[in-house]
């Protein structure tokens, strides 16, 4: 027999690891972007005395939020793999089958201690019962997310130390069990229960609830209404409740509530509806979606809302009053309530429904369900045949929907869409802005244009995003001044949006008016001024001005580990290269070589910092090797040629650029680049007349840093300072 359920346990890990596995690659979707990919802070474990500080991220988004061991996990998980996905979800499958196991062995406890007699069950029975209750738990789609989105970590620790706990409990209670166990080991399990309480302080702020839930299970799982459980475990709860008052005063988040998109009696009717939308998943698991469309509830009166608050008010009274002759009703009633209360009830959240929620508190609906199959498999030997097929197809129903929903993760625009193609009205908010912001950074701008005015059209009430990622598609597309506009729409409505600011910034920036650009960078650091890349950019504004010491002093406060990503880098190091900050640039430059070979793009840096300090040394073999290399890649060639430039090397730039017309003579970057080496080395004759020739192509260029360059040079040397002006 123990042989027999061995295997169908290794059997139902095997095949929940097969579920999941198609999610392994998918790529960091919304809250795991801030939070993991673009979060300096786990990438040290110097880091670590800031997440004790109720430092979440680097950008400061979910500050105030006190989750330090889960942000540990993710800082072991960056050491030992980077930012490889699989190894995160890995990570989150194992802990939700040690959720799995505790589950089967409290199911499988609260079964054989608090069952009626009259339900002649045997043993076996309960077993099987435990059974489908956690291999509902395991494979259901419901609890899903809580393994695709790494972020949600947090529950999966908060709900092995919950479990852990109240498994500890039950063995102190002895409920569902034969013999009674040494005072030592009942003292240790004690000892054990505090440990998960602080353990799961650290993980997330639901934790607050398992010592009601203990005192519950005191007061249920005794004969005699708990009197002499309560004399032997005072000093536990009465421990238990004081670290709930420290946390309380200390480490609750006190910014949940100024998030929340409704006020706490609103958040309250609205919950009536959503926990219902949480029961008929568990039945037709397609409603499932990454975000929803919620409406907030503003009055009781409503029929859907009065009936469900009827319903759970009639589940709540009926659990208070079948304590004595029902102690497993009572169990499973209240226990839903309590694990419920802190993200369904009266306290507001940022978000109206979440399936995550319902993680620990559906151990009620899987030890119904698990009960319900082993009363009809009890019977004759059809009904056990038909309850087994049911539970076959339904595991297999199931796991195909969570498969299917894994494959969908791989994709990001394909999960929005879904979500908002389920979803469509104006309260999916998430849904329209995660859509809009990944179909421009794919570069689908024409889809990404038309998705973000849709949201617009529809009212929502956080349309920041929308305006920002609308004003990136325009100027994509080729529209800098309809972009303008949209920015200045949302500039009007969200004065104070640093993301927006920025944006403006940036467009002003990159279209060639630093002066414009530098206000709405200042606005931006006056709101956030821990933002790298608004003080890098902010930085190359002032150096284009002329403001060199404010832009020397700004580099030089600046830390080049908080920048994420390549063209960032690259950027800061030819700024501190131009404010002369020479020793930093190498330091940082050394930093990279030590970690092994140099990208491309950091040897061409190092090179150009060797002509920029005259030593110029075998520079020029390795930049004809490079250019070798580059072959037909214009952006590459741009980069060998500004350090050809900066070593004084005009005959190599002029080559260069000769050869990159051969294959690329409709280029007209490559023409216009061409044409200011030429300026550069004396040829000032055959510049004009080159200039003269394709003035007309170049006024269409985008004025990069590149282009604003030698187009000024060309325009000063060739029509004077009139003109230019």
């Amino acid at each position: 027999m123990k042989r027999y359920a061995w295997t169908l346990g290794l059997i139902l890990v095997v095949w929940t690891c097969f579920v999941y596995s198609f999610s392994f690659q998918s790529p960091f979707e919304f809250d795991d972007i801030p939070v993991i990919q673009k979060n300096a802070y786990i990438r040290s474990f110097s880091h670590v005395p800031l997440f004790f500080k109720k430092e979440i991220d680097s950008r400061r988004g979910f500050s105030s939020h006190f989750r330090p061991l889960t942000m540990m996990t993710f800082s072991v998980n960056y050491a030992a793999h980077g930012l490889s996905p699989w190894g995160y979800r890995c990570v989150n499958l194992l802990l939700h089958l040690g959720c799995g196991l505790l589950l089967f062995l409290i199911v499988l406890r609260l079964l054989l201690g608090l069952s009626p007699p009259s339900l002649q069950l045997s043993e076996r029975d309960y077993r099987w019962a435990a059974f489908v209750a956690t291999s509902l738990f395991l494979v259901h789609p419901i609890h899903s997310l809580s393994v695709l989105m790494v972020w949600k970590r947090t529950t999966l620790l908060v709900a092995l130390f919950y479990l852990l706990a109240v498994w500890l409990f039950l063995k102190v209670l002895g409920v569902g069990q034969r013999s009674s166990d040494s005072p030592s080991s009942y003292r240790w399990r004690m000892v054990g229960i505090v440990v998960c309480m602080v353990l799961g302080i650290c993980s997330k702020e639901i934790i607050v609830t398992l010592p009601a839930v203990l005192l519950m299970l005191t007061l249920c799982c005794s004969p005699d209404g708990g009197k002499a459980s309560l004399r032997r475990t005072w000093p536990l709860h009465g421990l238990l409740w004081c670290i709930v008052v420290v946390q309380w005063l200390f480490l609750f988040p006190g910014k949940v509530a100024s998030r929340a998109e409704a006020g706490a009696w609103e958040y309250l009717l609205t919950q009536t509806k959503v926990i219902w939308f949480y029961l008929n998943s568990v039945v037709f698991p397609d409603s499932l979606s990454v975000s929803y469309d919620t409406s907030i509830v503003q009055s009781l009166w409503s029929f859907p809302v009065l009936m469900g608050s009827i319903a759970l008010l009639a589940l709540f009274v009926l659990a208070i009053f079948a304590v004595r002759r029902w102690p497993l009703v009572s169990v499973v009633l209240l226990w839903w309530f309590f694990t419920l209360a802190p993200t369904s009830s009266f306290v507001p959240g940022p978000l109206l429904a979440d399936e995550n929620r319902t993680y620990l508190p559906f151990l009620s609906v899987w030890l119904t369900l698990g009960l319900l199959l082993a009363l009809v498999l009890r019977g004759s030997s059809l009904r056990r045949w038909g309850g087994t097929v049911l539970f076959a197809v339904a595991i297999l129903g199931f796991s195909m929907t969570t498969v299917q929903r894994s494959i969908l993760w791989r994709d990001s625009i394909k999960l929005w869409s879904n979500s908002v193609t389920k979803y469509p009205g104006a309260s999916n908010v998430n849904g329209w802005i995660n859509l809009c912001n990944e179909l421009v950074e794919r570069r689908l701008f024409q889809r990404g244009l038309a998705v973000c005015e849709a949201a617009l059209r529809q009212k929502m009430l956080t349309r920041s995003s929308l305006y920002t990622n609308a004003a990136l598609a325009r100027v994509s597309l080729g529209y800098p001044k309809q972009a303008s506009r949209w920015l200045k729409l949302g500039l009007a409505t969200y004065p104070r949006n640093h993301r927006m600011l920025q944006t403006a910034g940036n467009l002003a920036w990159f279209q060639g008016h630093p002066k414009e650009a530098i206000p709405f960078y200042q606005k931006t650091l006056s709101l956030h001024p821990s933002q790298p890349k608004v003080r890098l950019y902010y930085a190359a504004s002032l150096m284009e001005v002329g403001q060199v010491k404010d832009s020397s002093s700004l580099l030089e406060s600046m830390n080049a580990g908080q920048l994420d990503d390549l063209r960032s880098t690259l950027l800061y190091l030819r700024l501190l290269q131009e404010a002369g900050l020479f020793r930093k640039a190498e330091t940082l430059l050394s930093r990279y070589r030590r970690r092994g070979s140099l990208r491309p793009e950091f040897l061409l840096e190092w090179l150009h910092l060797q002509c920029m300090k005259g030593k110029t040394k075998g520079v020029m073999e390795r930049l004809a090797v490079l250019e070798g290399k580059a072959r037909n890649n214009l952006s590459f060639l741009s980069k060998i040629a500004r350090v050809y430039r900066r070593c004084r090397a005009f005959q190599q730039e002029i080559a260069l650029w000769k050869g990159a017309s051969l294959w690329a003579s409709r280029s007209r970057r490559v023409t216009l680049f061409w044409t200011d080496a030429m300026l550069r080395s004396l040829q000032k004759d055959r510049a004009c007349l080159h200039y003269k020739k394709h003035k007309k192509d170049w006024l269409g260029l985008q004025k990069d840093r590149m282009v604003r360059g030698a187009w000024g040079r060309l325009v000063q040397a060739c029509e004077g300072e009139g003109s230019k002006k």
